[in-house]
């Protein structure tokens, strides 16, 4: 066999997925943000929906004529 190119620095980048440590986070850390993205998409689904009817956010709507303004 004869060399006739290379690309530099490849080498580097093999010896460290050699190790376990960099490897797990290589794998982990983009499994992670997913895992986190999907819970955020969940909670956001499970969030009930609000009207414009609803009224200001936290503002509880009552049916009782002496609690309405005026």
């Amino acid at each position: 066999p004869r060399v006739v190119a290379h690309v530099p620095y490849v080498g580097f980048a093999f010896m460290a997925l050699a190790d376990r440590g960099t490897r797990m986070a290589l794998i982990g850390l983009p499994a992670a943000l997913i895992a986190l993205w999907s819970l955020v998409e969940l909670a956001r689904a499970l969030r009930p929906r609000r009207t414009p009817d609803d009224g200001p956010a936290g503002v509880v709507p009552t049916r009782d004529p002496e609690m309405a303004c005026a």
